[in-house]
């Protein structure tokens, strides 16, 4: 149902049943991210696994705040959709660091990489943002496409953050029913990472 554009009502008007359906409950139903899963890592773990989605929401929306275990400065993490760690997945990377932007691409991976994170000798506390858009992630037709929005600092000098890209796609049709979040060499994800799914109506 789309949006209802709320009536204005004169000082002390008592709302009835229909102005809560249209104006609330309607709205809220066709245009508000729902929280479906959230996460936070309590010991380091291998990954972070968000199982049973649902295919009722038309978009998905994922929230990370992550950082690798890893014997170095950076890791790369990645999603994998479905249990599927076959060769099916490509990105395409742009990045910024410092007064530098490169890119990258990368076809036929096991794994969508997503976001550069710190590791183990980063400065400590520091953790990633990223954010990953997967629009109509139930559909049977057509293969996935997302977009990933990075940011990640590993320490306080020159060359040590990095704004990126990411465009990952995965080749299948197959409705997206579980995300696995991993890093790129098998390191743990640390304590204190954190992870939002959210649907959209």
């Amino acid at each position: 149902m789309p949006f209802t554009v709320v009536v204005d009502r004169a000082v002390g008007y008592a709302p009835v049943e229909a102005d809560w359906d249209t104006s609330i409950k309607d709205n809220f139903n066709s245009g508000v991210w729902v929280q479906l899963a959230n996460s936070t890592l309590v010991a380091d773990a291998a990954n972070i696994d968000l199982t049973s989605i649902s295919g009722s929401w038309a978009h998905l929306m994922l929230m990370c705040y992550l950082r690798s275990a890893a014997v170095a400065a950076e890791d790369n993490v990645s999603l994998r959709f479905n249990n599927d760690s076959a060769a099916n997945y490509d990105y395409q990377e742009l990045q910024g660091r410092a007064a530098t932007a490169t890119a990258a691409e990368a076809f036929a991976t096991n794994q969508a990489r997503f976001a550069a994170v710190p590791g183990s000798t980063s400065g400590s506390n520091l953790f990633a943002a990223a954010s990953i858009c997967i629009p109509h992630y139930a559909n049977a037709s057509n293969n996935k496409a997302l977009v990933t929005e990075n940011s990640t600092k590993y320490g306080t000098s020159t060359t040590n953050m990095r704004a990126l890209t990411y465009a990952s796609f995965w080749r299948s049709n197959a409705a997206i029913t579980r995300i696995t979040i991993i890093s790129d060499v098998g390191a743990n994800l640390v304590a204190g990472c954190r992870v939002g799914l959210y649907g959209l109506p």
